[in-house]
């Protein structure tokens, strides 16, 4: 039971925030940091512009939610494949899966601290802090989704390996 309470207060209440502030300031789910392909400079300030300067700090104010998240969200991953891989007895190089979701979350974090300096700095050039917060992007997206079936499938492995 206490993993599932883990699970609802470090995963589902980051969550739950971003998705109210998301419905009610954001006009929906369409954040640049949402694009698995990345986005363009343009692309970044055409969203911050058309955000405003009422709409800019609660952007920034779901960056700091998504802190949260993907503290939650990696914490989580971690947990369930060291729980997993102490129940294999693995060892090796496989022990080194656990470093997946926490380099996913430096990642994302890296992201968020990049679009919070833009977001601050709106009304400036963007130029290659726009390139890399992108570049970030589609890096994190492709980590997340490689911790997210390693995590899965060390958890899958682990419940049927002692049946």
């Amino acid at each position: 039971m206490v993993p599932i309470i883990f699970f609802v207060l470090a995963v589902g209440l980051p969550a739950a925030a971003e998705g109210l502030i998301m419905a009610g300031h954001l006009g929906g789910p369409h954040l640049p940091e949402m694009r698995w392909q990345g986005y363009s400079p343009d692309r970044l300030h055409d969203f911050l512009d058309r955000l405003g300067p009422s709409g800019r700090p609660w952007y920034a104010w779901f960056q700091v939610a998504d802190l949260f998240l993907i503290a939650g969200l990696a914490g989580t991953m971690v947990a369930i494949d060291r729980w997993g891989l102490g129940r294999l007895q693995a060892t090796g190089a496989v022990r080194f899966i656990v470093w997946l979701p926490v380099a996913y979350a430096i990642l994302d974090l890296a992201e968020d601290l990049v679009l919070l300096r833009l977001i601050a700095r709106f009304g400036h050039p963007f130029g290659w802090l726009s390139r890399a917060a992108s570049g970030t992007t589609i890096s994190k997206f492709l980590l997340l989704v490689a911790a997210v079936l390693t995590s899965a499938g060390v958890a899958f492995r682990a419940l049927t390996a002692h049946q």
